[in-house]
């Protein structure tokens, strides 16, 4: 590389000084053919350094002499966003299915919804009367025997067999409706299977014969506490508001407690509807969430 420098810095010094082209071949020993036809090519510098530069690519660079970050990033996502694309479409496509499915199941859930609660406030109205009716007829055991405590209990202990008997009555046919009201798959699944159990009964809730003997234990004592929201109402004199407001908190405990209180609970949120879009296209058909309407059901098949 210095020897071909030195030689196009001569013929330079040369030429500037006027000598022939013929004189500095003959002087530097170089082909006559060379300093004819290519002192031009010897001569220019960036062909020199084409020729025995390192080849490097150049980058393209801003006025400051660096490349942006931001230039980099959009050059990669131009790069890339072919792969992005059918992700961004099959999100927007489920976005749409799910609207499609919640615009439409969400007004009938709410009246379906809306007919459960009624019916659930007359079971509750009918326990509430049976405690109503223990309160009456206790009251008149207190007010007849006001100064005979022994003939009082044992008029107590006589009407509190066919007491109980009606009261069991009514919290079984409230458990039997809350039950099979129940319909979503999700929620049956938790049905008599309550997250936070007793730890006396909690390995009761694991089978199906465990969860008989806990259910049966906690019909009683829910049959058992009405009964005793009588007997104490009347000895206190209590209105028929408070005694709602003490029946209303007793089984709403007794739901909890057996694992029933999802019965109310809105099934056609929107990420469900959503849930159901992708098990639609996807042909997963997974089934624990589905279209009640006709027009639902008509969106699915399309």
């Amino acid at each position: 590389m210095s020897g071909v420098k030195g030689l196009r810095t001569a013929m330079a010094k040369m030429h500037k000084e006027g000598v022939s082209r013929a004189d500095i071949a003959r002087t530097l020993r170089i082909p006559k053919f060379t300093v004819h036809d290519n002192l031009h090519i010897l001569l220019n510098e960036r062909v020199w350094r084409n020729a025995f530069g390192k080849g490097k690519k150049q980058t393209k660079v801003t006025h400051d002499g660096r490349q942006t970050k931001w230039a980099t990033f959009v050059s990669y996502l131009q790069s890339r966003i072919h792969y992005l694309f059918p992700i961004i479409l099959l999100f927007a496509y489920s976005l749409l299915g799910g609207l499609i499915f919640w615009s439409i199941e969400r007004s009938h859930e709410e009246v379906l919804l809306m007919d459960k609660s009624n019916f659930i406030d007359e079971l509750k109205e009918e326990l509430l009367n049976t405690v109503v009716r223990v309160h009456e007829r206790l009251s008149e055991y207190n007010k007849a025997y006001q100064n005979n405590s022994y003939v009082r209990k044992l008029h107590y202990r006589a009407y509190r067999k066919f007491a109980l008997n009606e009261l069991h009555k009514s919290v079984y046919w409230y458990t039997l409706s809350i039950f099979y009201l129940t319909e979503n798959e999700t929620h049956k699944a938790k049905a008599l299977r309550p997250q936070n159990a007793e730890s006396v009964w909690r390995q009761h809730f694991e089978s199906n014969f465990g969860r008989i003997h806990a259910l049966r234990n906690y019909t009683d004592q829910l049959a058992l506490r009405c009964w005793e929201i009588g007997v104490e109402g009347a000895y206190m004199g209590w209105q028929r508001p408070l005694y709602r407001r003490k029946i209303n908190e007793s089984m709403s405990d007794y739901n909890i407690a057996v694992g029933l209180d999802n019965v109310l609970t809105p099934v056609w949120t929107f990420w469900n509807a959503m849930f159901l879009a992708v098990t639609t296209y996807t042909t997963i058909g997974y089934g624990n969430i589905t279209a009640k309407t006709r027009l639902g059901k008509l969106a699915a098949m399309v």
